[in-house]
């Protein structure tokens, strides 16, 4: 069902592209699947007015989060271990090389990594960490946060069944998603 939305082609056409295997239920039980749903819906709520960006001003990094379930809003990191350890992990890392970037070392290393994650800062996958602030000046930021105050003209969860707007043509949508304000369009606006 699902490549019928994403894909929009001919039912013969689907075939060809990808086999759906029935199998017996073996994820999540109803009790994870709730609270699955919950934070879902919890994200969609939030997400339009929740961010997480940086500002480097080469003798301080400035952070300001508006994200829920967090109680900080500005962050100065002002010391040099701050500074060369966040600007490193701008790209994904090794937690055990961090250390000889870092003055202060693989201890100091350890201290600001677990710090930052409590404060929602990195995320870390596979023995890896980056982290998750995004440039303050961001053109594709600036967008969204402009069409953000457009959206609620066009924006309803699930009904984009309908022709999209013109500044989301050609924006593939799955079944009761909805493309980005952040991204939409983006690529016609060049």
């Amino acid at each position: 069902m699902q490549y019928r939305h994403t894909y929009r082609l001919p039912e013969s056409e689907l075939a060809q592209l990808a086999y759906l295997f029935v199998a017996p239920p073996r994820g999540i039980d109803e009790v994870l699947g709730e609270r699955l749903g919950t934070a879902v819906n919890a994200w969609v709520a939030n997400h339009p007015y929740s961010s997480l960006t940086q500002e480097d001003h080469g003798d301080r990094i400035v952070l300001v989060n508006t994200r829920p379930g967090y109680s900080w809003r500005v962050l100065e990191l002002r010391e040099p271990g701050e500074l060369a350890l966040f600007r490193a992990l701008a790209r994904p890392r090794n937690p055990a090389t961090l250390g000889a970037r870092v003055p202060g070392g693989q201890h100091e290393a350890e201290v600001l990594l677990d710090r930052w994650t409590v404060l929602g800062l990195l995320f870390h996958d596979d023995g890896h960490v980056v982290h998750v602030a995004v440039d303050a000046d961001n053109p594709l930021f600036m967008r969204a946060r402009q069409r953000e105050a457009r959206r609620d003209d066009w924006w309803t969860a699930g009904e984009f069944d309908a022709p999209a707007p013109s500044d989301t043509t050609g924006v593939a949508c799955a079944a009761g998603s909805a493309p980005s304000p952040a991204f939409a369009g983006d690529a016609l606006d060049r």
